[in-house]
């Protein structure tokens, strides 16, 4: 919701600013609705996606070390609540459209979301083309993954959320867009 709020605001708000000072009308500041800091916090170089991506692939990985670090790295970050919260695994974040506090609790199980292998092969051998075809996508990125050199891979939710997530802003700043 952050990175289209900021499609909006960039394709809405600061091209009509520009008309507007081009025509010499005085127009209020619209910094208010920057919501920069916030898309930084969860989709950053080290952000709330990278960690947690980054607690997914440790063998002790939990929910608690996540907040923590989430906590430790962007203590100074405008968007990050500082006040002490209940629970080790909470967080909350300042959107543009108020504070909303998360409760980390199964966040990085439900971020690894791993289908046994077995029943990615069973599944690709389905009758039904849909089912079979979803399925021998998955099971050939598994395998991509389990045969890349290197440090442990795994693609998660939140990688495939984001990319999908970049594939559409890609997709709407390409288009001349016409907001209801």
């Amino acid at each position: 919701n952050e990175q289209l709020q900021k499609v909006y605001v960039i394709e809405k708000f600061h091209i009509v600013q520009e008309e507007f000072m081009k025509e010499g009308i005085k127009v209020c500041d619209f910094s208010d609705v920057d919501n920069s800091s916030v898309i930084d916090l969860i989709q950053g170089r080290m952000g709330l996606i990278a960690i947690l991506n980054d607690e997914c692939l440790r063998p002790k990985g939990n929910d608690s070390s996540f907040v923590y670090k989430l906590k430790t790295l962007h203590k100074k970050s405008v968007s990050l609540v500082s006040k002490p919260l209940h629970r080790p695994t909470e967080f909350a974040i300042d959107h543009f459209a108020g504070i909303v506090t998360y409760d980390a609790t199964s966040f990085v199980e439900k971020n690894t979301d791993t289908l046994p292998k077995d029943i990615l092969i069973c599944a690709s051998k389905c009758t039904n083309e849909f089912i079979r075809d979803s399925f021998k996508k998955n099971l050939k990125e598994r395998v991509a993954l389990e045969n890349r050199p290197g440090r442990k891979k795994i693609i998660t939710i939140c990688s495939k959320f984001k990319s999908q997530l970049n594939d559409l802003v890609i997709n709407i700043s390409s288009t001349q867009s016409r907001f209801i």
